[in-house]
């Protein structure tokens, strides 16, 4: 499921939905980082960042059980080979 919306008054209502599979919350930062902890154990998750954030800070601190999917763009040959590495790290 998608959600783009100002929506962190409906998440406990999305841990109702049947059957989800995979929640993508598109929010700041600050939104983003909330979501990952509170939906561990329920769904994976594949959330995305709006305005500037590092890509991979909102990381920390998460249960090595969290599935998540990683999204990542690069702009050189080099970068795409560190976002790899630091990918490979995670798990």
């Amino acid at each position: 499921m998608h959600c783009c919306a100002n929506s962190r008054h409906q998440w406990n209502g999305f841990l109702q939905i049947p059957n989800l599979r995979l929640l993508n919350i598109i929010q700041p930062a600050g939104v983003v980082a909330e979501a990952f902890p509170f939906f561990h154990g329920h769904v994976a998750q594949w959330h995305a960042c709006t305005g500037e954030a590092p890509p991979f800070n909102l990381l920390e601190g998460l249960y090595p059980e969290t599935h998540i999917v990683l999204e990542t763009t690069a702009a050189t040959k080099e970068e795409a080979i560190r976002s790899a590495e630091f990918q490979k790290t995670l798990g």
